[in-house]
């Protein structure tokens, strides 16, 4: 499918969200993509919508995870995580700092949220998770919905 079905045209209500849900290569794992929109995104993420979109998700899924641009340059994940179970940040091992990542968890505190964990991706292979004088940061926020 084309990124003109998704999220953004549902919210926007130029389109049905189970057409823009697509299934993927993978069995069972299916996708919904940003769309296109002229608003801005956290904008959108507010609508009326988007929480029973989220709920029936929940009903059709066994889990939904929702992934956000980094928080450092957008807010988008403080504003989907007010409506995610659970959240998930996710830091990059190669460009990341440790007051990047820092201010990430600061922001998401003052929004109330809390991660329930990290995940550490593009580290070298055998590298250490984590490096108390090099913790990551260009954070990206994965919220996901139990069902």
């Amino acid at each position: 499918g084309r990124n003109a079905d998704g999220l953004a045209n549902y919210l926007e209500g130029r389109g049905a969200a189970g057409q823009a849900c697509r299934p993927t290569h993978v069995s069972e794992l299916f996708l919904l993509s940003a769309g296109e929109t002229a608003h801005h995104p956290s904008e959108l993420f507010q609508a009326a919508k988007l929480r029973p979109l989220l709920e029936d998700a929940g009903r059709w899924f066994h889990r939904v995870v929702i992934d956000a641009p980094s928080l450092d340059r957008a807010n988008d994940g403080l504003v989907l995580g007010q409506v995610a179970d659970q959240l998930v940040l996710v830091v990059n091992a190669r460009t990341a700092t440790r007051r990047a990542t820092g201010g990430g968890l600061r922001r998401l505190a003052l929004a109330g949220l809390r991660p329930v964990g990290f995940v550490c991706n593009e580290s070298a292979r055998g590298a250490s998770v984590w490096q108390p004088d090099a913790v990551p940061s260009s954070a990206r926020v994965s919220l996901s919905l139990r069902s």
